[in-house]
Parts: C-alpha cells; sequence; structure tokens
C-alpha cells in the first residue's frame, strides 16, 4: 500500500498534543521569525482560514478562490498568532483552502458512497479486523487519499462542509 510521507498534509493540518481547536498560547514574536523558517499549519490557523473563507465564497465562485486581499488579510491575521513555525505565504492560504476542499471530498466519500467501510467522524473506517483490513487495502490502492482515515476521523469535517454549498439534485 502506498504511504504518504507527510501524514499532515493527508488531514491539512499538524496535530500537536498540547495545540487544540481551544487551547491558549503566547505567540512567537513575529519579528523572531527567520525568514527559512517553514510554516506550519495547526488546527487553530485552520479553522480561522475556514471562518473567514465561509463569508467571502460568494465573491470567490464555483473554484473557491479567495481574491489575492483577502488572501492577504487572512495571511497577515496567521502571521500576528504564530505557535510554531514560520510565516504563512499569501499563496498558501489559496494552496491551504483546496487542500481543505480536496480532503473533504476524500472524507464525504468515505463517510457517503465507499463501499466495504463504515465512516464515522470519530473512529475513521475502524479497520480492526481482518476483513476489513483487506477491504481497507483495496479501498486504499484506488484511492490512496483515504488512508490517513483508516482508525481516526477528521476533526474539522463540520468546519469544511460549511465552505461547500449545497448542490441541488435534479
Amino acid at each position: 500500500m502506498a504511504k504518504k510521507s507527510d501524514k499532515a498534509r493527508g488531514i491539512c493540518y499538524k496535530p500537536f498534543p498540547h495545540i487544540n481547536r481551544s487551547s491558549l498560547h503566547s505567540y512567537v514574536n513575529p519579528s523572531t521569525i527567520h525568514d527559512s523558517t517553514q510554516a506550519v499549519w495547526t488546527i487553530q490557523c485552520v479553522l480561522y482560514l475556514i471562518s473567514f473563507a465561509v463569508p467571502h465564497l460568494a465573491s470567490a465562485g464555483d473554484g473557491h478562490k479567495l481574491t489575492p486581499a483577502n488572501q492577504g488579510v487572512v495571511a497577515k491575521q496567521l502571521n500576528q498568532k504564530i505557535v510554531v513555525g514560520g510565516r504563512k505565504k499569501l499563496s498558501s492560504v489559496q494552496t491551504k483552502l483546496s487542500d481543505l476542499l480536496s480532503v473533504f471530498q476524500t472524507v464525504d466519500f468515505l463517510e457517503n458512497r465507499a463501499s466495504g467501510v463504515t465512516y464515522t467522524q470519530i473512529f475513521g473506517c475502524n479497520v480492526m479486523m481482518p476483513k476489513e483490513n483487506t477491504t481497507w487495502e483495496a479501498l486504499c490502492l484506488q484511492y490512496p487519499n483515504v488512508a490517513p482515515f483508516r482508525n481516526s476521523g477528521w476533526e474539522i469535517y463540520k468546519e469544511v462542509k460549511k465552505l461547500c454549498p449545497n448542490k441541488a439534485k435534479g
């Protein structure tokens, strides 16, 4: 089975035991961050991006592309509240938004259309038994992006779902 080298990209943020959606932290002084320090997206960064993007989707269109001005607002705000890592670049804001929507489609597929597995937001596909493992391996071969959700859900699914307007069926 193909494995991703960077699991954090699979869920769109890097999990830290001491950083959760409601934890308070002291921020890194922006003047002490070297330009070569790689940006790190925490769950709090991603949740801020989502909360900012939801009301701006009307101007973003179907492509979910924020205007450069809006990308700048998000990057500036996030760069004032860095807990770990370096500064977020303007281009990384749109890339992260696109990544979030891509992961959402993967999780939505697992939750609503994948056969042979049952997905929950807490336990993912909860693969424990040998028969489930065989089904899971086959699913991962066909859809490699599902791998991070073998035994864990995606904590921010409900928030990202707000970025996806309901489409009329007919």
